[in-house]
């Protein structure tokens, strides 16, 4: 008798739990993230920039073209190192689930003439529509 309520049980939870038909299609796939376009960057004090990033990383931001900047996308984390002469910095985000938007910070770790470069600063992220 034990063994006949053992068997109902585990018949019970694989009719809870079935595998799929063979013939089933394939689970919809995410879309994968992608860096290259343009981002709005905006912190807490009002202020913000526009980058510009392209497939192979070359990023730009639209009031500094003397500025050098490469970034990379790992999952839904995007990050970027600058420099503009002795500045140097990096912005490390992590993108929503839609990649259109998230947030992170932005810390400088160099400044001219030897300034302390402070504290990193919390950002948001915006992905602009394409032009």
């Amino acid at each position: 008798m034990r063994a006949l309520a053992v068997v109902a049980v585990l018949s019970a939870l694989a009719a809870c739990n079935p595998a799929a038909p063979p013939n089933a299609p394939a689970a919809t796939a995410v879309q994968a993230c992608t860096m290259a376009g343009q981002w709005r960057i905006s912190d807490d004090q009002g202020g913000g920039e526009t980058w510009t990033i392209a497939e192979d990383g070359t990023a730009t931001v639209s009031n500094n073209m003397l500025l050098k900047a490469h970034a990379t996308l790992t999952g839904n984390k995007l990050n970027w190192r600058f420099e503009h002469g002795d500045n140097h910095g990096f912005v490390d985000l992590t993108l929503n689930p839609d990649c259109q938007a998230g947030q992170g910070s932005k810390q400088y770790t160099q400044l001219s003439g030897g300034r302390n470069p402070g504290p990193a600063t919390s950002v948001t992220v915006q992905r602009l529509p394409a032009s």
